[in-house]
C-alpha cells in the first residue's frame, strides 16, 4: 500500500540539522517547519549580498546626480559632450549593478528561507531519517512527507495474468488490517516484466476507507484464466555449482553437462524456465528419468 503523493524532503545545501520537529505518525499542514538547519553561512551572506545591494544603490544614485548635472552644464554649453557622455555612461553602469546585487540579494533570501524544511501539502509523516547534530546533504531525506488520501495498492502477477488485466477493470483487495475487502480500480501496468520473478507490476486506486494506512500489507483477489504449460523435473536431478544449476542429460548413450535456469518448485519436482526441451533424457536419483 502506498500513497500516490509522497515527498522526500531534503536540503539544497548541505547544514548541520537544529531541529527536526516531527516524528513519524505526526499530521502536518502545508508550510508547517519539519525542520530547520543551521543558517548562519547563509545568513552571513544573505547580510553580505544586502549591504553590497546598499552600497551599489548609493553609487548609482550618485551617479544619477552627476548624470544631471553634466546634462544641465551641457545644455548650458558649459560641458563638452565627451563630458556628457561619460557621465552618462557611469550613470547606467551604477544602474545595471544596482540590477545585478538586487538579484544576488533575492538568491541569498530565497536559499535563506530554504534552510527550513516545510511541509509541502497537507500529509502524514512516515520516516525521520536525520536527527539534531547530523549533517544534511542534498542528496539526503530528512524527513519522508506522505499524503494520507489518495492510496493505491501495489501488486506482482504472473507475466501470463497480466493479458486478462486491463485499465479501469475492478479488482478485490484485501488488507491484513481490516475484515471487509475493497473494491480496487487498476490504476497502472507496468510495461515491463521482471526477469527474476516473470511478473508484472500493477498498480490499483483504492476508495476512502476507515483504517487503510500508508505501508499496509494486503492481497489482491484476481482470477487469472490463462492457461501455462510448464516442464518439470525431478528436484533431486537439479546439480548445483555455485550460482549456476546443471542436469546430466543423455545424448548418443553419453552423459553431458547441461546448464539449466529453474523456477517454481512444485513438491519433488521444480519447473525449468530454459536449458531442456520436453522429451530430452536426463539423469535422476542416481537412474533414468524420462
Amino acid at each position: 500500500m502506498r500513497s500516490r503523493t509522497v515527498a522526500n524532503l531534503s536540503p539544497k545545501l548541505s547544514a548541520r540539522v537544529l531541529e527536526v520537529n516531527v516524528r513519524p505518525g505526526d499530521s502536518v499542514k502545508q508550510g508547517d517547519v519539519l525542520a530547520r538547519l543551521d543558517d548562519r553561512e547563509l545568513r552571513a551572506a544573505h547580510e553580505a549580498a544586502t549591504a553590497a545591494l546598499a552600497a551599489a544603490q548609493a553609487r548609482a544614485a550618485q551617479a544619477t546626480a552627476d548624470e544631471k548635472r553634466a546634462a544641465a552644464l551641457y545644455d548650458k554649453q558649459a560641458a563638452t559632450q565627451q563630458d556628457y557622455d561619460a557621465a552618462l555612461a557611469q550613470a547606467k553602469a551604477a544602474r545595471a549593478l544596482v540590477g545585478q546585487a538586487a538579484g544576488a540579494a533575492r538568491q541569498a533570501q530565497v536559499l535563506l528561507g530554504d534552510n527550513s524544511l516545510r511541509a509541502p501539502f497537507d500529509g502524514v509523516i512516515s520516516e525521520r531519517l536525520k536527527e539534531p547534530g547530523d549533517m544534511a546533504m542534498p542528496s539526503e531525506t530528512v524527513v519522508t512527507l506522505y499524503q494520507a488520501q489518495a492510496l493505491r495498492f501495489e501488486a506482482a502477477i504472473a507475466s501470463q495474468c497480466a493479458a486478462s488485466v486491463s485499465r479501469g477493470m475492478t479488482a478485490t483487495v484485501r488488507l491484513d488490517a481490516l475484515a471487509p475487502t475493497l473494491s480496487a480500480q487498476v490504476d497502472e501496468i507496468a510495461p515491463d516484466i521482471d526477469p527474476h520473478t516473470h511478473t508484472r507490476l500493477l498498480k490499483l486506486s483504492l476508495p476512502a476507507a476507515a483504517g487503510v494506512r500508508h505501508g499496509q500489507f494486503g492481497w489482491l483477489e484476481l482470477s487469472c484464466q490463462a492457461e501455462r504449460q510448464a516442464l518439470l523435473i525431478p528436484l533431486g536431478a537439479v546439480l548445483q555449482y555455485g550460482q549456476l544449476q546443471a542436469v546430466k542429460v543423455v545424448e548418443d548413450g553419453r552423459l553431458h553437462t547441461r546448464h539449466i535456469r529453474t523456477g517454481k518448485r512444485y513438491g519433488d519436482q521444480i519447473e525449468v524456465l530454459s536449458g531442456l526441451r520436453d522429451g530430452e533424457t536426463l539423469l535422476a536419483d542416481g537412474g533414468l528419468a524420462l
